[in-house]
């Protein structure tokens, strides 16, 4: 196994940990337990703990697509959170809030990470009056439903079918954007 493969393996593994449990619960043995490696070859490839930790919970950008019609917007953006929960990748916007929370100097990236979030909707939305509202109203559900699926294991597209839920948790996400293209909310 190649070095880059080695240290991707690694770095998945902690991502893993991290997403799961605290900062301060996770060690470096068991990362290196998680890919069958030492401890001490884990340090090698990566450094330290808290190194470990910052290339691990780096948020990659989503992409927010302008071109989306408006009408599809609650299901384009659930379809994305069930897609990833089915490919097994973790959930970001659960990943930023648990990270944000259980470890302080982590909150400003987490923060910022879930503000880009509010901004790509807001984006999809128009950016009209009201929409910044909207659009953190929207983020909140679709925290919901990731942190549902991810760590009570609610709404399991295994067990409900991910159809059924991009039909039904898009149209309640739908409501929200149909709400406030219908009035004029304040912002």
């Amino acid at each position: 196994m190649s070095a880059a493969n080695t240290r991707a393996q690694i770095i998945d593994a902690a991502r893993e940990l991290f997403a799961q449990r605290t900062f301060d619960s996770v060690t470096i043995r068991d990362v290196a337990c998680a890919v069958n490696l030492s401890p001490a070859m884990v340090m090698k490839c990566v450094g330290s703990k808290e190194q470990l930790f910052s290339e691990a919970m780096t948020f990659a950008r989503e992409e927010f697509p302008d071109d989306t019609p408006l009408d599809q917007i609650g299901e384009t953006l659930v379809r994305r959170i069930v897609e990833r929960r089915v490919n097994g990748a973790p959930e970001p916007l659960v990943r930023a809030v648990f990270i944000g929370t259980t470890k302080p100097d982590a909150a400003g990236s987490a923060h910022e990470f879930i503000q880009e979030q509010v901004h790509g909707v807001r984006r999809m939305l128009g950016c009209g009056a009201g929409s910044k509202a909207t659009a953190e109203l929207i983020v909140c559900a679709l925290y919901g439903l990731g942190s549902g699926m991810a760590t009570l294991h609610l709404a399991a597209p295994d067990r409900l079918g991910s159809e059924r839920i991009i039909t039904e948790y898009g149209a309640l996400v739908q409501r929200l954007v149909d709400q406030h293209l219908s009035a004029d909310v304040p912002s």
